[in-house]
């Protein structure tokens, strides 16, 4: 299997999984044989997105979004990067974006560990496919 290259998933997956604050943005493969290829930003079937989080009727009811999953609860934040590139609807983003001003601190994941600084190429225009916010061809 392929891995993504993207800074936003693997600094917000080595900050809300790890035990220790990430001091190296992008990690090694896994092994001297793997490989990495860069992969266009993520279509919603690929994120674990319901279809009500991407569902659109027109492109104006899309947005990015940086949070992807509900947070109820403190322990659920995660580092935001300023690097939103999950296709959601605006509605989702609203909730997920409140959710994580009540529940959050900026700059800490939910275990109370550090998050590092990042910098982020913006992600292309999104627009709405076949009823579900994602980028275009």
């Amino acid at each position: 299997m392929k891995r993504q290259l993207s800074i936003t998933v693997v600094a917000l997956a080595a900050c809300h999984s790890s035990g220790e604050s990430p001091t190296v943005v992008i990690p090694p493969p896994p092994s001297a044989s793997a490989s990495v290829t860069p992969l266009p930003p993520l279509h919603p079937e690929q994120t674990g997105a319901t279809p009500s989080d991407t569902e659109c009727k027109v492109d104006a009811d899309c947005t990015w979004g940086e949070i992807g999953h509900e947070i109820t609860k403190p322990a659920d934040c995660m580092c935001l990067l300023g690097c939103p590139g999950l296709p959601q609807n605006k509605t989702t983003e609203s909730r997920r974006s409140a959710q994580y001003h009540r529940f959050c601190k900026p700059n800490q994941d939910g275990q109370g560990h550090s998050c590092p600084i990042d910098d982020c190429a913006p992600p292309p225009p999104i627009k709405c496919v076949r009823g579900a916010c994602g980028h275009g061809p």
